[in-house]
Parts: C-alpha cells; sequence; structure tokens
C-alpha cells in the first residue's frame, strides 16, 4: 500500500505502528497447545465478516474483520485497506482475543477492544481512542474467503490463515517497499516488519528489531527488551531540541504513560507538554496534557479554599 499525503494517511501510519506494540500483551496462552483434529461440526464457530468502509475525494479507508469463536477464545484475520483510491492491496493480520458471554465485550491482541452485538462490532483500537469504528456485519467485501477456513481444530485454522497472510504479504506492493526501506536503514520500517511477523515467524521478527534498535527506531528496542537503550532514544526523541514529529510525540507519549501512571503528574504533563505541538498526531499527549492540567487546576482550586 502506498500511503498518501495528508492527517488521515498519517493516522493510519500511526495505528499501524501502535498496534504492533501489543501483539503478545493479551494473546490467549493456550493457543499453541490446541490440538488440531475432528470435523468441521467442531467446537469452532465462524461468528462472520464485519465491514465499515469511508472514502474521500482522493482516498480509500476499508476494514474488515472475520471472526470466529472457540468458547471464550476469539480469533480472526484484519483485512484493511488506507491509502488512494484504486491503488491498495489489502493488508491482512491475524489476532486473538477474548469475548465474554454475555455482554458481548471483545478484547483483542491487536489492541482493538469493543463489543460484539450480534450485528456489528463497535469500538476502538488503543492508539486512537477517539477514532471509533463500527463494522457491520456483511458479506465477504475484503475477499478474504473465511467460507474456506478449515474448523477441525485451532492449528488447522491458524496454518490456514498464515498461509492466507503470506500470499497477501507476497503481492503486497507496500510490504515490499517497506523491505526495501529496512534493507536501506529504515528503522520504522524495520519495526513494521518485525511486528508483522511477530506471531508467525518469532525468530525472524527478532532479527528485524534488533536492527531497527541500531538504527535509533525505540520500539525494536522495547521488544527485545534492552530498556536502557529504549529510554537513551526516547529521551533523545522527546526534547525541545527534536523537531515536532511523528516520532517525536510517539516518543513523548511513550514517556509520559508511565509517569502518569506512577502517579508522577508533573512529570507526566512536562512529557506530553513536549508531545503536543503544531504536528498534529498522535493525538494521545495532548488529550492526556488537557485531562491533567484539569485535574491539577481543580486539585489546586480545593486546596485554595
Amino acid at each position: 500500500m502506498r500511503i498518501g499525503s495528508g492527517r488521515e494517511s498519517v493516522r493510519v501510519l500511526c495505528r499501524r505502528i501502535v498496534t504492533g506494540w501489543a501483539l503478545s500483551a493479551i494473546l490467549v496462552a493456550s493457543a499453541t497447545a490446541r490440538a488440531a483434529g475432528g470435523s468441521r461440526d467442531s467446537s469452532i464457530v465462524f461468528l462472520g465478516s464485519f465491514y465499515r468502509e469511508r472514502f474521500t475525494e482522493e482516498h480509500e479507508y476499508r476494514d474488515q474483520f472475520d471472526l470466529w469463536r472457540e468458547g471464550e477464545h476469539v480469533f480472526g484475520l484484519t483485512s484493511d485497506i488506507g491509502g488512494l483510491i484504486g491503488d491498495q492491496v489489502p493488508t491482512l493480520s491475524r489476532f486473538e482475543g477474548t469475548l465474554e458471554e454475555g455482554t458481548g465485550a471483545l478484547k483483542l491482541s491487536n489492541r482493538f477492544q469493543g463489543v460484539l452485538n450480534g450485528s456489528a462490532i463497535v469500538g476502538a483500537y488503543e492508539g486512537d481512542p477517539l477514532d471509533s469504528l463500527r463494522l457491520a456485519q456483511s458479506m465477504d467485501r475484503m475477499g478474504t474467503g473465511p467460507s474456506m477456513a478449515p474448523l477441525s481444530g485451532y492449528v488447522t485454522w491458524r496454518a490456514w490463515a498464515d498461509s492466507l497472510i503470506d500470499g497477501s504479504e507476497a503481492r503486497n506492493p507496500y510490504l515490499r517497499q517497506e523491505l526495501r526501506k529496512c534493507e536501506a536503514g529504515d528503522g520504522w520500517a524495520c519495526v513494521g516488519i518485525g511486528n508483522r511477523l511477530r506471531e508467525r515467524k518469532p525468530d525472524e521478527a527478532r532479527r528485524y528489531w534488533e536492527r531497527a534498535c541500531e538504527l535509533d527506531a525505540w520500539p525494536g528496542c522495547k521488544f527485545l527488551g534492552d530498556q536502557a537503550r529504549h529510554r537513551a532514544i526516547l529521551l533523545k526523541l522527546c526534547s525541545s531540541d527534536a523537531k515536532p514529529s511523528l516520532h517525536r510525540n510517539m516518543a513523548c507519549q511513550e514517556l509520559g504513560a508511565p509517569a502518569e501512571k506512577a502517579g508522577r503528574l508533573e512529570e507526566a504533563i512536562e512529557w506530553y507538554r513536549l508531545g503536543c505541538n503544531e504536528y498534529a498526531l498522535p493525538t494521545t499527549s495532548c488529550a492526556r496534557l488537557k485531562a491533567l492540567q484539569h485535574k491539577s487546576g481543580k486539585a489546586g482550586g480545593s486546596s485554595g479554599k
């Protein structure tokens, strides 16, 4: 996929970078131990395809979730397009998660959280909570072929899904471009490739993260567990001396979040302030800065009474 110009195209790129950060955080631990076997009358049930689309004058944004369930364990495929109209190849990825009985609450490993109400999925990605999605149940609009998926067991389904993703990536000009960029020294391209391989080819993913870390792309260091290198790069990027950019603002957000969680609000406010500037994305730093300043103002008003 070729990323188009403008705020919405950068939002798509930002969401994809952020989505990769926590793919392993909420995966169901027992998934790899599920045995294949049985017939198409197994406990795996296809819940449907859920789709949304949006168009601007030059760009198209299309998303589809194909969702299966085995008990409380849900898994599936996402297929999305975001860029110039008619110039796109869908990007496929696999996810896992949980579906709460009764409430329909969904929590997926691609950082999507929402609710399945039978005929629609409504929710948002953690990295972009203000961009709410509503995907209505539909036919297979993106051509992923979910009716062809084996239902004899999760391991068999996963092998089918991975072969589908491999075929899609081999045809995707954007991914070939990202591979060339990584080889040429673009650390963020290396991060993205590693994220895509995390679940299917973990050793290969690690090699791309190592390359990313060498090139000062801090998520690569984070995924490798190199906390010292990770923080050093963040501090270098989230500085008043650094030009406002997507990467600077993401670094400031990464520093501000743990400070806020630990109750170091003055420190968090300073990081968020550095991440809230004329470069508009991501929006999290500005939103958190406003919320904490409001909270501090209320606390100050109370103490002054």
